[in-house]
């Protein structure tokens, strides 16, 4: 399991990659090349789950009786 200081930095980290999408756009082009970053959709599913990683590990394993994780697919 990872540590906390480890799902700060991952989250610390996914929030970067949203301002940078939010703020220079999904994709960008130089010298005949093309960069895509991930999706914010993805991005922001990402950002919760490890939210609630992270408050797992803050409170011994237990999800705090306010926070619902839901996954799988529609």
């Amino acid at each position: 399991m990872a540590t906390i200081e480890q799902l700060t930095q991952e989250l610390t980290e996914l929030k970067a990659a949203c301002t940078r999408i939010l703020t220079g756009g999904q994709s960008y082009g130089a010298e005949g090349r093309t960069l895509t970053r991930a999706d914010l959709a993805t991005l922001d599913r990402m950002i919760r789950q490890t939210e609630a990683r992270l408050e797992m590990a803050k409170n011994s394993g237990q999800l705090s009786h306010a926070t619902a994780i839901f996954g799988g697919s529609r």
